[in-house]
């Protein structure tokens, strides 16, 4: 009996070699069929025939089996509007199964779970509407921010919510504003007099981001007052271990955030910001644990990529005539734009 052949067809996403910046080399044992362009099928403008069920989203009946496709935001991005510094231009891409409106978010620190979706600012008391993919966050205070993008139906019951970095939410900081350490005159008209504890930030929180570590925390209610930034081995808990601590810089009071860009990898420090009141020329050094100084661990973040959401599916093979194969397959989004095919005579 003659061995089985076996006619297997691959298609590769031009996108993971354009990240790695990687060359294209021949597989061993396949030959390279010529570069397939522009639209894989016309699948994805097909209009849909049956009515869908809109009170189940995942259920309906036009779409393939799109259950696990989670989440359904992907390459959520933020970019500054070029028209005003203190917007945000935020667009994503909506998985197959969106059908339901989309909440946007932001918060100090990046948003990796439910909880921590439910907790962040709402951008869009009213959600944007599937098909939308946009979204201009306007009037941004100044500081350092992180985005997440979720539908109504992953926060239903009938959902899930299922945080992936660089898909639904960002893991890049969107900064509002350069941190000011000079050119503002520090005085102000207090109405009124500021007990000592009044002279405090509170909030601290330190983020890891693949160039240092991003502090924010929330302004004292004093105005007047800038900002000093420390650093160092032992808690930051008295003005003589404080005074010990490497003085990283200083902001501005418009400014509540911070970069230290020569963090130390791998070892536990201490973080504290302490007000400096311009008006009386006083420092209030005395931090208070976990408002005005923190422990940390730095960890290089490492960017992942979420192959699965470049993989083009239900690839198809039929027989179009004697000599001719054809392959059909559901477009993976817009930003994959080419493909590569390639065929051999044993599974690959």
């Amino acid at each position: 009996m003659a061995g089985k052949r076996y006619l297997t067809v691959i298609v590769v996403f031009l996108t993971f070699t354009a990240l790695f910046g990687e060359q294209r080399s021949p597989i061993p044992g396949i030959d390279i069929i010529e570069m397939a362009k522009g639209d894989p099928t016309g699948i994805t403008k097909n209009e849909p025939t049956t009515k869908p069920n809109t009170n189940n989203p995942q259920s309906d009946p036009t779409k393939p089996e799109v259950q696990g496709e989670y989440p359904q935001i992907r390459n959520l991005t933020v970019k500054m509007d070029p028209t005003d510094s203190n917007s945000a231009l935020i667009s994503w891409e909506g998985a197959p199964n969106l059908d339901t409106p989309v909440y946007i978010v932001r918060y100090s620190r990046p948003i990796t779970t439910k909880q921590m979706v439910l907790q962040a600012y709402n951008t869009t008391p009213e959600p944007v509407q599937p098909g939308t993919t946009t979204f201009l966050d306007k009037d941004i205070p100044q500081g350092s921010y992180y985005y997440a993008a979720v539908s109504t139906f992953e926060l239903s019951s009938e959902g899930r919510v299922e945080m992936r970095g660089g898909q639904n939410y960002t893991e890049v900081p969107f900064i509002v504003g350069e941190t000011k350490t000079t050119g503002d005159s520090c005085t102000a008209d207090r109405e009124r007099d500021f007990k000592d504890d009044e002279f405090q930030i509170s909030d601290l929180v330190a983020v890891d981001t693949e160039t240092g570590v991003v502090l924010n925390w929330k302004k004292s209610p004093v105005p007047g007052v800038r900002y000093k930034v420390f650093r160092g081995p032992e808690p930051l808990d008295s003005p003589e271990r404080l005074e010990k601590a490497a003085a990283l810089g200083q902001t501005t009071e418009e400014s509540p955030f911070f970069e230290d860009k020569q963090p130390e990898r791998g070892a536990r420090i201490y973080y504290g910001v302490s007000v400096y009141d311009c008006v009386n020329q006083k420092d209030y050094p005395q931090l208070v644990l976990n408002q005005s100084y923190i422990s940390h661990t730095y960890n290089r973040p490492e960017r992942k990529y979420e192959y699965d959401s470049f993989l083009p599916g239900s690839l198809t093979v039929y027989m179009q005539s004697k000599d001719t194969i054809r392959l059909l397959w559901v477009d993976p989004g817009p930003s994959i734009v080419e493909y590569e095919v390639y065929r051999a005579s044993e599974p690959i």
